[in-house]
């Protein structure tokens, strides 16, 4: 799923709090319970900058790399 390797430099405190995340949201990882922290933080920022909710999702672009370059 993700392009990132989980980060070796979380404190034990760090890992129990997304552990206790983890198990609180029934997710499968860490990984996981970082990704969910994460967007959560990142979505509540940008309503703070933006004054609007704004949804999280990959965008697909529009373009087809593998293509070959128009003429």
């Amino acid at each position: 799923m993700a392009d990132y390797a989980f980060p070796a430099e979380y404190t034990d405190t760090q890992l129990a709090q997304l552990e206790a995340i983890r198990l609180q949201h029934g997710l499968d990882s860490l990984e996981q319970a970082l990704t969910l922290v994460l967007k959560a933080r990142i979505r509540k920022q940008v309503k703070v900058m933006t004054n609007k909710k704004r949804a999280l999702y990959v965008v697909k672009p529009l373009i087809d790399p593998d293509a070959p370059p128009c003429a």
